[in-house]
């Protein structure tokens, strides 16, 4: 058998050398489009509502909304206006002592059974105080049905004689009802027998002096003067007169002229005449 061939040692080994395969990108092109086939957009969804809503179109439904809400309120009041339940079932009247609670109801034109609600409550104030005693009416609603009447009435606190009558005057000078018989109260009257009736102005403030007066001292009382100067004077029962002066501090000189008649009083002498004119610092006579 043949001997096999000697390896050489300083034989080289064979290097293979391989390339690698070039990698080339490929890009897909998009398809042209064929000019025979129309282009469909894709749809989009409907917003949800209240999303993407205009401001407009969100006003307009407010305002229908407080339009339906303000016809049902309307509608309601209306009904409840109607209603037998603002029917007045209780009417109360306060302060009435002259006029009656007729006369007051009267005058004010209501009566059980009237609309509370609807009822032009100034007006029938208005109708109350066109009464000489009324010096002042409210009237007051208590839904659902009740009124109450206050009424502040005019005292008498002197007399006068007028047109032929003698009348009750108050202490604003207002004239009320005929004075009737045993009518305690002084009397107003002009000094100048040239002056049958004195001035509105001259009655008013004897009125006021007079309703300054302590009912004590009222029934001590003749007369309130009104002097040619529009002064006034006081004359007493007792046949002493006051000098009253203007018609000013008319409740300091009532006060001064009642602390004179206790002092008299208490001394056992009658006063023949007094000024008061400065309340503060009085006078007297003694008869």
């Amino acid at each position: 058998m043949p001997d096999a061939e000697p390896t050489r040692p300083d034989a080289a080994p064979i290097a293979l050398e391989v390339e690698p395969a070039t990698a080339h990108a490929v890009t897909a092109e998009p398809p042209t489009a064929d000019p025979m086939i129309p282009t469909v957009e894709p749809a989009m969804p409907d917003p949800k509502p209240g999303i993407g809503a205009t401001p407009h179109r969100g006003r307009k439904r407010l305002a229908a909304i407080a339009t339906i809400t303000a016809a049902v309120v309307a509608a309601v009041i209306v009904g409840l206006t109607r209603s037998p339940l603002v029917h007045a079932r209780t009417i109360r009247v306060h302060g009435a002592s002259h006029l009656t609670r007729s006369d007051v109801l009267r005058m004010a034109q209501i009566a059980v059974g009237v609309n509370v609600f609807m009822l032009d409550a100034g007006a029938a104030e208005r109708r109350l105080e066109a009464d000489p005693w009324v010096a002042e009416a409210t009237i007051s609603k208590h839904l659902p049905s009740t009124l109450v009447v206050d009424i502040q009435e005019r005292s008498p606190v002197a007399v006068i004689e007028s047109t032929g009558l003698l009348r009750l005057v108050s202490g604003d000078g207002t004239l009320l009802d005929a004075a009737g018989p045993g009518v305690s109260l002084p009397l107003i009257a002009s000094t100048e027998a040239t002056v049958p009736e004195p001035s509105p102005v001259a009655v008013h403030d004897a009125a006021r002096a007079a309703a300054a007066m302590s009912p004590v001292l009222r029934r001590q009382v003749a007369q309130v003067s009104i002097l040619a100067d529009g002064t006034l004077r006081v004359d007493l029962r007792s046949g002493a007169t006051v000098s009253y002066g203007p018609a000013v501090d008319l409740v300091a000189k009532a006060e001064a002229l009642q602390a004179l008649l206790r002092w008299a009083s208490a001394q056992g002498t009658p006063i023949a005449s007094a000024d008061v004119r400065v309340p503060s610092a009085p006078t007297v006579r003694l008869g």
